[in-house]
């Protein structure tokens, strides 16, 4: 077979080299070794590195026949064995190590996934088809502590997304099946082999919407597909021999039953893409990951024909090229079945975050529910999260109150506060609480005596600890105050304004003495009676004049009745005096005068 190897560094083609080998995984960096002699580039006896030290760093390709391979090298390095004689070894990886430039923190919200990928490449020049299936908007998606590479790493994994390098692209989405090549056993292919595997995979995960206060469940419907036979035989005999079905909440955030069931549909479809295994060596060199490759094995049969069995379609998920100069090559593919509509699960860490502070941005929550919106100290701009809850003491409701049972304050703008992640998933946020800072905060001091309460506008409640000085006051900005004198035992209530006590029934009750006094008027009003008494006197005293008004008036005394006064003047209609036992004195130091309009009868 006629084979066609060629390199070039730089855009210059190398016309010598000892040994080229490539390493293509599903999910990874490729990786590259090539060995070339020292004198391709450099001088006879040359002991260190000197004009190969300008390839660190540049462009390599590497074309199997019409299969091409872009990477960057990232290591150099001269080997003598023999004298000065020796090799250059250049290793280096496929351009998609430009996406690991350190760890970044940074976050979207309401970002299609897409969109999301877009943003993170947008930092380095590498090609990429981005067709992920999932299409909705995320809530709210963050990149914590993790390599650019890391974090679409994480993405495909949690969203079930095929993720690849082709050798010229990064591919996110689904690969093309639409061309497959031809292999044959015992022609293009050796030591094939076909394996099996069983393996659990049912699942029941949930999740909770806390906006509408569900708990979303969905159980693996055993129903995948794509598979071939083998891998249909293989999911069926797992399902056959591990009965248990594992519980856990969802990885990723769902925000209803429909995603969840999407989720766990396509979690039992990772579990099981590999349970058949191609592998084989391979001599036709125009494959990489993500090729569809028909494959089959034809035996000279007793017909004096060849009999071809075929094992079907598969895509490749691995594959290992290596070449000795440029006149022989094979390679080492692994492939899964072509049908799988979800890649197998790689393993991929999650990050795990640790509560941190965070400044409130906004609390005017559109849904009215109490969250808030915040931005970490690592969000710059217009960066910050979506609606997230807050953690309070007491929460929630009762027979007589449907929201808001509890402790309810809502941090305020510009407040710091303590932001604490859900199975430590950066993607889960929820507000532990508020911290004071050295311009907000104030107290402690001696005794720790003070503790208070202070709203937004000024409202407060203080409690005061101080030995013989026990107290609660109540104020509001205007000064309207409730004392409470717990040394003292006594409460003062002032306003600056007014007081109004309003019940259906009001007892005020004093062991001693009630006093009750104003600058200018005391009105007293009841829609029925008014009843007063004392046990010993009853005393009123006008400074001018005293006005009863009433249709009937009566007075009684048990004892005597006096009226004592300057003048005395009794006016009506008809006058009557009685008396029922005895007589009627009139006594007078001056004269008794009667006028009237007629006669006075005197008997």
């Amino acid at each position: 077979m006629d084979y066609k190897t060629s390199i070039s560094i730089d855009g210059k083609y190398l016309s010598n080299f000892e040994q080229v080998t490539l390493k293509q995984r599903l999910n990874t960096h490729h990786e590259f070794k090539i060995q070339v002699d020292h004198d391709e580039i450099e001088a006879l006896g040359v002991h260190t590195l000197e004009a190969s030290k300008a390839w660190l760093g540049k462009s390599v390709v590497i074309s199997f026949d019409e299969a091409e391979f872009v990477g960057i090298i990232t290591n150099l390095k001269l080997q003598h064995n023999d004298g000065h004689q020796g090799d250059i070894e250049i290793t280096g990886y496929s351009k998609t190590i430009l996406l690991e430039q350190g760890k970044h923190t940074t976050s979207w919200v309401n970002k299609s996934l897409a969109n999301i990928i877009k943003d993170t490449l947008d930092t380095v020049n590498i090609q990429a088809l981005i067709e992920p299936e999932h299409r909705g908007l995320l809530n709210y998606e963050a990149q914590y502590g993790e390599t650019h590479y890391q974090f679409l790493q994480r993405l495909a994994k949690q969203h079930y997304e095929w993720f690849f390098y082709d050798g010229l692209k990064l591919v996110i989405g689904q690969p093309d099946r639409n061309t497959a090549t031809k292999l044959q056993y015992g022609r293009e292919l050796s030591n094939i082999s076909i394996g099996m595997e069983a393996r659990a995979n049912s699942y029941n995960i949930f999740s909770y919407n806390a906006l509408e206060d569900t708990k979303n469940e969905s159980k693996t419907k055993n129903n995948v597909e794509g598979l071939n036979e083998l891998g249909m035989d293989a999911f069926n005999t797992s399902l056959d021999i591990f009965k248990g079905v594992a519980n856990s909440h969802a990885v990723a955030r769902t925000q209803n039953k429909s995603e969840l069931e999407t989720s766990v549909k396509n979690k039992q479809a990772a579990a099981v893409a590999d349970l058949n295994i191609l592998e084989a060596d391979c001599n036709l060199q125009n494959l990489t990951v993500g090729s569809i490759i028909k494959v089959s094995s034809a035996k000279w049969s007793e017909k004096d024909e060849f009999d071809v069995k075929n094992y079907g379609e598969y895509i490749i998920i691995d594959i290992e090229h290596k070449a000795t100069g440029s006149t022989t090559y094979s390679s080492h593919i692994k492939a899964i079945p072509s049908g799988v509509k979800v890649p197998p699960e790689p393993q991929v860490d999650l990050p795990q975050a640790n509560p941190q502070l965070a400044t409130v941005v906004s609390n005017e929550d559109p849904k009215g529910k109490g969250r808030v919106q915040v931005q970490f100290q690592w969000q710059k701009h217009e960066k910050r999260t979506n609606w997230i809850r807050v953690m309070t003491p007491d929460a929630g409701q009762s027979a007589n109150h449907e929201q808001n049972r509890g402790h309810v304050f809502i941090p305020e703008e510009g407040d710091q506060v303590m932001v604490g992640f859900r199975y430590s998933d950066p993607n889960r946020p929820f507000v532990m609480g508020s911290l004071f800072n050295g311009n907000t905060g104030a107290g402690g001091r001696v005794d720790n005596t003070h503790k208070s309460i202070i709203t937004r506008s000024g409202h407060t409640i203080e409690f005061n600890d101080t030995n013989r000085q026990e107290s609660i006051t109540i104020t509001d900005k205007n000064q309207n105050i409730v004392f409470i004198d717990t040394a003292n035992s006594s409460i003062r209530i002032s306003a600056p304004e007014n007081i109004s006590i309003s019940a259906k029934n009001i007892d005020i009750t004093a062991s001693e003495n009630l006093t009750a006094s104003a600058g200018e008027n005391i009105g007293i009003n009841a829609g029925d009676d008014i009843s007063m008494g004392a046990g010993d006197d009853t005393r009123i005293t006008a400074g001018e004049d005293l006005s009863i008004f009433a249709k009937n008036i009566t007075e009684q005394a048990s004892g005597n009745f006096e009226s004592l006064s300057m003048d005395l003047e009794h006016s009506a209609d008809i006058i009557t005096k009685n008396s029922s036992k005895e007589g009627i004195n009139l006594n007078s130091s001056g004269n008794v005068k009667s006028n009237t309009g007629e006669k006075v009868k005197l008997f």
